[in-house]
């Protein structure tokens, strides 16, 4: 606004200014010429800011190898400011990447907190040599040892420039655990191979065992030994085993003596034993394995067992006959207390026994309400169980007929407990 000497004023805008840079981020005076006279205001002169990063002209190289290194080399940034100037630079900015893994990568370019992309290509790295760095602690094994391939190390060298040192997946070939002497085993790896040398040495026997007892154990006097089903468990120094059926030579047997024998194996020098009974032709006595002889009783019968069953859980079996009373009993008929098992020798009765069959007092074999009274009748001293029915009313063992033998065959008929056959 021009103000004159006669008392006006007008607005005007042919006036000129200066005196001002806008050259750094500082407050500068602007002044206004108007017909010799000066007036002035002040301004803010801001720092520019930078708001966008744009790759200009690529790195000379976009091709790398998986594990290379960034290189930026001939790249160019144009940097572009809120002002609308531009500054291209050909250094000074941040990379970040990751070339571990083939495929397109991504390179990041940072500069003063703005980014840009660049967009590179990487290819599998590839083997060029292998080399053994490190053997495996132990080359020396005896016959029949697995190969322990722990402390073994490769040197591999890549086409990428980069060696690193491998512990695993690699293929082993040329080792044979059977065969004694020195030699060369080859690492493969990733096409590429490199070898050491192991050496085997024969193992030595140094125990066999029997692992599996002969089928036959009990011979009659006259019968040949039978070694079917015997098998031994060879142990040697390097710690693995073996199981042999054949080969093995056989020594003690006399067939015509009668008793215990025993009975050795011998293997490669190493001997073991086992014992054979030889009975006479036709036993002297009844024995069992399965049930109690003795005293003129057999016992440790459950009731319902059959004359079956009962017969061949005697070891004299051939020659046992089972009767009740004057008749012969056998098959499937129910085994009762009272029943009279007989060794026989032709004709002749060579031994007999009477039948327990524990909580059966009447002989039906079985454990019933007449078995419970007859029970507390003995206990109430009403009758007497005498015999074999006072050995089979003594369900607890006790060698006596109370109250408690009573209360054990009730439980059984009620199905609360079960009587074990004593």
């Amino acid at each position: 606004t021009a103000h004159y000497d006669n008392g006006t004023s007008e607005t005007v805008t042919d006036y000129s200014f200066g005196g001002y840079e806008f050259i750094g981020p500082e407050t500068e005076t602007v002044e206004i010429y108007y017909k010799g006279y000066t007036v002035s205001f002040a301004v803010t002169v801001k720092s520019r800011v930078l708001e966008s990063i744009i790759i200009v002209r690529s790195p000379n190289k976009l091709t790398y190898i998986e594990g290379n290194l960034f290189d930026s080399t001939g790249m160019q940034l144009q940097l572009r400011y809120s002002n609308s100037t531009f500054e291209t630079i050909t250094s000074g900015w941040q990379e970040e990447y990751d070339f571990s893994s083939p495929g397109q990568q991504t390179v990041t370019i940072t500069y003063n907190g703005k980014k840009t992309t660049l967009t590179v290509t990487v290819t599998a790295k590839q083997v060029t040599s292998i080399a053994i760095a490190s053997k495996p602690n132990k080359t020396t094994y005896l016959e029949g040892q697995e190969l322990d391939t722990t402390g073994l190390k490769l040197k591999v060298s890549y086409n990428n420039g980069i060696e690193e040192v491998v512990t695993g997946n690699w293929t082993i070939t040329g080792y044979d655990r059977n065969r004694v002497g020195k030699q060369t085993i080859t690492v493969n790896y990733q096409g590429h191979s490199a070898t050491f040398e192991v050496t085997v040495t024969a193992k030595v026997l140094t125990e066999i065992r029997i692992s599996k007892q002969p089928n036959k154990l009990t011979y009659m006097q006259g019968e040949s030994l039978n070694t079917a089903g015997l098998e031994l468990t060879l142990t040697f120094n390097n710690g693995t085993t073996q199981k042999v059926t054949s080969e093995f030579t056989i020594s003690g047997y006399n067939k015509n003596k009668v008793g215990k024998q025993t009975v050795t194996v011998t293997y490669q020098g190493k001997t073991a034993a086992f014992t054979v009974t030889v009975s006479s032709r036709v036993p002297s006595s009844i024995t069992s394995n399965v049930y109690t002889v003795g005293g003129g009783w057999i016992s440790k019968i459950p009731a319902g067992t059959t004359v079956s069953t009962l017969v061949n859980g005697i070891n004299e079996k051939q020659y046992i006959k089972v009767f009740k009373g004057n008749s012969e009993v056998s098959g499937n008929t129910v085994a009762g207390t009272g029943m009279v098992v007989k060794l026989m020798d032709g004709n002749t009765v060579k031994q007999s026994v009477t039948v327990v069959v524990t909580g059966d007092t009447n002989g039906d074999g079985g454990i019933t309400i007449t078995d419970m009274i007859a029970v507390k009748a003995h206990v109430l001293k009403k009758s007497t169980l005498s015999g074999a029915a006072a050995k089979a009313a003594d369900t607890n063992g006790d060698n006596g007929i109370s109250i408690t033998d009573f209360i054990q065959i009730k439980a059984h008929i009620l199905g609360k407990s079960k009587i074990q056959a004593r």
